[in-house]
């Protein structure tokens, strides 16, 4: 199942939100917003035919903002029905909207990344997640989405898989980590994503079947570092949605990420995935798909794909 779809009405697109996206994005626990809703009506979210809770952007901001304002000691009944100017304003009085620039410069002039990398490797290895956990916290305040992708996050996932081809991570510790990981990514991508008419809009998406997200986060990171405004669409999403979509939006370029499938020839699947997607996107789209190492050589020429092998690969291609 997706993590969120899309409404899609008179060629406009609105982001809808699953309560396990919304929580991963904002910080709040899931039964916490169920609490909210239940005892405050702090938010409360429109409900699909089968009566699933569907956030949008507004729900998102207002939760991450009530999120900021308990943790420096605010009680949810008092403030959980002030609307989000109210909500900014009370940050505000407390110092916590800050100048960007200052803030900026200080934190990538004294932030080691070599540092937090080798933090983070030692706590993987001693499994202590706590530390992980406080270094990821850490790179959240920097605003170079890239350095975060290629010079940390990369590496420490190499690290994890070296660590899981020799044992010395179980499942249920990788499953930890990871679940770890994209909430963190989540937040960084809330923080760090752009919405402006003027930047080309690029469709982030795995084809139908395929579940793996955190290579599609970090993908995300990578293209926010490009200046593209995304639209998430997340896992597991049928061609006919992608082309949908991409009308709707007016998207300059879709990327997918194409890793571990149910199908057992997932190669052949996926070239068929991209065929599709290759005659029938329309005017100059572009098409990148990021290939695991796990899914054998896609053999095809495309008009208006880029197949790539990994993220730095992707780095050099994707060009505005």
């Amino acid at each position: 199942m997706c993590l969120n779809e899309l409404t899609i009405q008179e060629d406009v697109i609105e982001t809808k939100y699953s309560i396990q996206l919304v929580s991963k994005l904002s910080g709040v626990g899931v039964h916490t917003i169920r609490a909210w809703e239940k005892r405050y009506q702090a938010v409360v979210p429109s409900r699909s035919d089968s009566g699933r809770r569907e956030y949008n952007d507004t729900d998102l901001e207002k939760l991450v903002l009530l999120n900021q304002l308990c943790t420096l000691g605010h009680s949810i009944g008092k403030i959980a029905n002030n609307e989000i100017p109210v909500l900014k304003e009370m940050l505000e009085k407390l110092g916590k909207v800050e100048d960007k620039t200052e803030k900026t410069e200080s934190v990538e002039l004294d932030y080691n990344l070599e540092n937090s990398l080798s933090n983070m490797i030692l706590g993987i290895s001693a499994y202590k997640l706590d530390i992980v956990d406080h270094e990821l916290n850490k790179i959240k305040l920097l605003t170079n989405t890239r350095e975060i992708v290629v010079k940390i996050l990369v590496p420490l996932l190499q690290k994890v898989g070296s660590l899981i081809q020799r044992r010395e991570l179980t499942l249920s510790q990788e499953i930890a980590f990871h679940s770890l990981l994209k909430f963190h990514l989540g937040e960084i991508i809330f923080k760090s994503r752009k919405k402006n008419q003027s930047l080309e809009k690029i469709i982030i998406a795995t084809p139908e079947g395929c579940f793996e997200e955190i290579p599609l986060l970090l993908s995300t990171l990578l293209m926010i570092s490009k200046n593209f405004e995304i639209i998430y669409l997340g896992t597991n999403v049928q061609a006919g949605a992608l082309l949908e979509a991409t009308k709707a939006t007016d998207a300059s370029a879709v990327l997918l990420y194409l890793g571990p499938h149910s199908e057992l020839d997932s190669a052949s699947y996926y070239k068929k995935f991209i065929q599709f997607l290759d005659k029938k996107l329309e005017g100059d789209t572009r098409l990148y798909a990021l290939k695991s190492h796990k899914i054998d050589q896609i053999e095809s020429s495309f008009s208006k794909t880029h197949l790539v092998d990994n993220l730095r690969e992707l780095d050099k291609k994707v060009v505005l």
